[in-house]
C-alpha cells in the first residue's frame, strides 16, 4: 500500500518494500526495529536486548552491515537451508562475546534450537 505524505509509522510495522517502476533498483526492503535510549529490543521477543551500540559494525571498506549475531537471531526462527549454511559459515568467526549472546538469545525465544548445540560445542573448543 503506497505510503502517504505525513503518515508515521507506528509498530508492528516492521519492513518497507519500495519498487521502482523503471531503472536499476527495481526493490528496496527497509527492516525498522524497536530501541528505547541507546538499548535495541528484539521485536519477537522484547526481553532479549543489545547496546545499539553492537547492532552494526562496518567492512575494511567502511560499508556498514548489521552484525551477524543479530542476523542469526532473526534467521533462527524459521531456518531455510540457506540460513543454515550462514550459521556454519559465521559460527567461526563470532568474537566470544556475540555467541555469548547469541546462544542466550536463542536459549530464550528459541530454547532447544539445533544450533544451540553447534554454539555451545564450538565454544568448548
Amino acid at each position: 500500500m503506497p505510503w502517504t505524505e505525513g503518515e508515521w509509522l507506528e509498530p508492528p510495522t516492521h519492513e518497507l518494500h519500495g519498487q521502482q517502476a523503471e531503472g536499476a533498483l527495481s526493490a528496496l526492503e527497509v527492516l525498522l526495529n524497536e530501541a528505547s535510549a541507546d538499548i535495541w529490543h528484539f521485536r519477537r521477543n522484547p526481553a532479549i536486548t543489545r547496546p545499539l551500540g553492537y547492532l552494526g559494525q562496518r567492512s575494511p571498506q567502511n560499508i556498514p552491515f548489521l552484525s551477524p549475531e543479530i542476523v542469526l537471531l532473526y534467521k533462527a526462527k524459521l531456518p531455510r537451508p540457506e540460513d543454515t549454511l550462514d550459521f556454519g559459515a559465521v559460527l567461526p568467526l563470532l568474537e566470544e562475546e556475540s555467541r555469548c549472546w547469541l546462544i542466550q538469545a536463542l536459549a530464550i525465544c528459541h530454547p532447544g534450537h539445533p544450533w544451540l548445540a553447534q554454539l555451545r560445542a564450538d565454544q568448548e573448543l
